[in-house]
C-alpha cells in the first residue's frame, strides 16, 4: 500500500496544522500536530515520516492480532515516552490516526497501543471514543476489549485459503 504525504499548511486558532495522506486504495487520514517555531526542518519531517511509520506500524500489529506498547511505537516519531512533550505528541499522532480511521467507518485503530504499566490504553483513547459518541457508558475494559476485537477482526488476514487476502468484516 503506497501513500502519497503532503502537509496542509493552512493553520487553525490553536495552531494545528494537518498532515494528510492520500492511499492508492482509496483510503485517507488526518493527522493533527501542533505547529511551533521548534518544528520545522528535520524535526517537521521527522514527525511526518514517524506519523506513517507508525501507522503502518498499527496496521501490522493490528493485521496479526496483537498489540503494542506506547514506548514502541513512539521512537519511530523519534519521540520520547519519558518526556511529556513527546507523550503529548505521541497522543496527538495517535488521535489523528483513529479519528481517521473512524471517518473511514473503520474501527479505532489506535486500540491496539497499551500502556505498558496497565497493559491498556490511556485516556486519550478513551476520551477521543467518548467525543466519538462510541464510549457512552460503562466500563473502559470492557470498551477497550470490543474495540481490540473489532480492530482485529477488521484487519486480521485470511490465512485459511492460503493466500493473503484481508478479511473485512
Amino acid at each position: 500500500m503506497t501513500k502519497l504525504w503532503h502537509i496542509e499548511t493552512r493553520r487553525t486558532r490553536r495552531g494545528v496544522s494537518r498532515c494528510h495522506w492520500d492511499d492508492v486504495d482509496g483510503c485517507s487520514g488526518v493527522i493533527l500536530r501542533r505547529k511551533t517555531f521548534a518544528d520545522s526542518g528535520t524535526r517537521g519531517d521527522r514527525m511526518l515520516t514517524g506519523a506513517r511509520d507508525i501507522h503502518e506500524e498499527l496496521l501490522r500489529v493490528a493485521k496479526t492480532g496483537g498489540y503494542v506498547n506506547y514506548s514502541d511505537v513512539a521512537p519511530l516519531a523519534g519521540l520520547n515516552m519519558e518526556l511529556a512533550h513527546d507523550r503529548n505528541q505521541i497522543a496527538r499522532v495517535l488521535d489523528g490516526i483513529s479519528q481517521s480511521e473512524h471517518d473511514a467507518g473503520r474501527p479505532l485503530l489506535s486500540a491496539v497501543v497499551v500502556r505498558k504499566d496497565e497493559n491498556m490504553p490511556g485516556n486519550g483513547f478513551f476520551a477521543l471514543a467518548r467525543r466519538l459518541g462510541l464510549h457512552t457508558e460503562g466500563d473502559n475494559l470492557d470498551f477497550w476489549l470490543a474495540e481490540l476485537r473489532r480492530v482485529h477482526d477488521y484487519w486480521a488476514w485470511d490465512t485459511s485459503s492460503g493466500s493473503a487476502e484481508l478479511r473485512h468484516t
